[in-house]
């Protein structure tokens, strides 16, 4: 065939060739934005909600960080002090998907001598769609397989934590009896919560204490034997 010929069928071919794989070829999904959103509560029956989309399917961390303190999705830090926080997510039906109480895999640190931190802690593999995160304070819990609009198991009780605090006047209990503010920080997040690292900078304090007192030691041994 003539290089001339040859050079303009694959001139003509290549677009067409082209322009029929371009329909299998998808754009991958923008990465999910990290969300901290911060709030107080008036009243012990008070509800925080985040709304988010999620355009792919993949797992999300819902934690929050107001209890014991601790490092945000945004980066930021969160002072300790707030209630004892519970998660609950509803999807784009507003049923009941998820929640969680308590930190079981103690991410965050312990306050006030707990066994676990209080702040919450939630990872939970998601489809693509809408969906809403409820922020309530301990005990007021949603049931398995209800909707958003229906009751929590302490609404209408403004006050409802008074029952931990022994006679004391108040709201913001926790089940030990310490009181705390009504504040919330609640973090979503398609990556892990940070782990402060406070073990590790003790460690390094330490072998540098001993590292130090043994230079030490060794020096008077030395001026003693000079002696």
């Amino acid at each position: 065939m003539n290089v001339r010929i040859l050079s303009q069928l694959l001139r003509l071919t290549f677009p067409v060739a082209l322009f029929t794989l371009m329909p299998f070829v998808s754009a991958s999904a923008a990465p999910f934005s990290p969300i901290t959103q911060s709030g107080v509560f008036s009243t012990d029956d008070a509800h925080g909600l985040v709304a988010f989309s999620l355009a792919s399917d993949q797992t999300l961390y819902f934690y929050t960080t107001s209890y014991a303190g601790g490092l945000n999705a945004d980066g930021g830090t969160a002072a300790s002090g707030g209630f004892d926080p519970i998660v609950t997510l509803f999807d784009s039906t507003n049923t009941y998907v998820a929640y969680n109480d308590d930190d079981t895999l103690n991410y965050n640190r312990p306050k006030n001598g707990t066994v676990n931190s209080f702040d919450s802690y939630l990872a939970q593999k998601l489809t693509a769609g809408n969906y809403t995160l409820v922020v309530t304070q301990f005990d007021s819990t949603a049931a398995v397989g209800s909707n958003i609009n229906d009751p929590f198991s302490e609404d209408g009780n403004p006050n409802f934590t008074s029952i931990f605090a022994s006679g004391r006047t108040g709201m913001f209990y926790d089940s030990n009896g310490n009181q705390n503010t009504g504040s919330y920080t609640v973090n979503v997040s398609a990556a892990p919560p940070a782990v402060p690292e406070a073990s590790t900078t003790l460690s390094l304090g330490l072998l540098l204490a001993l590292g130090l007192g043994g230079l030490i030691v060794t020096a008077r041994s030395r001026h003693a034997m000079a002696k």
